[in-house]
């Protein structure tokens, strides 16, 4: 999951990695960024890249 990337959509104004960002700004982050980042709500992971981001589950919640 380290050399994974992910696409997401910047929610609001802020700064990733030394680089101004606008919301609705387009960005490529590894997937453990996106995953904190997206927890606090500062991105949207793109859906095709869900995948890359959320933990496989074994089990069948009810």
């Amino acid at each position: 999951m380290a050399d994974s990337k992910v696409k997401a959509v910047v929610s609001h104004n802020q700064e990733i990695g030394g680089k101004k960002y606008k919301a609705g700004d387009s960005v490529t982050l590894d997937a453990q960024i996106a995953r904190v980042m997206a927890g606090r709500g500062s991105i949207q992971i793109q859906d095709k890249d869900v995948a890359k981001v959320a933990p496989v589950s074994k089990e069948v919640s009810k």
